[in-house]
């Protein structure tokens, strides 16, 4: 094993654009839990729409109501998959907020 002062200058150097990239997308991740509330958001996702959503036939339109620009309708499946991704960003923070913290030194909690 190494030590930090046994890597050539180019080698740390390496290391330094890439921990100050993924410390920018642990930012990132940090801001986003506290401006969605993932928790909050999954709570209320499985008490007011999981049951109606669970009822849709398959392919099924979920119309685009949201304002974003561009965005476009969704088909019941795409929404699900869409819903899973935010459910496992959800775990994604609330497993590893001590890190996140600690790499981009904001409290999101």
């Amino acid at each position: 094993m190494a030590k930090w002062d046994e890597l050539t200058d180019e080698q740390r150097q390496d290391i330094q654009t890439y921990d100050s990239k993924i410390r920018g997308a642990a930012s990132g991740l940090s801001k986003m839990a506290v401006q969605s509330n993932p928790v909050a958001l999954n709570s209320f996702a499985e008490a007011n729409v999981d049951p109606y959503v669970s009822t849709l036939d398959p392919g099924e339109i979920i119309p685009h109501t949201t304002g974003l620009a561009d965005a476009k309708d969704l088909t019941v499946e795409e929404f699900l998959a869409l819903q899973h991704l935010a459910r496992t960003v959800t775990v994604l923070l609330s497993d590893n907020i001590d890190l996140i913290t600690k790499a981009v030194g904001v409290n999101a909690r």
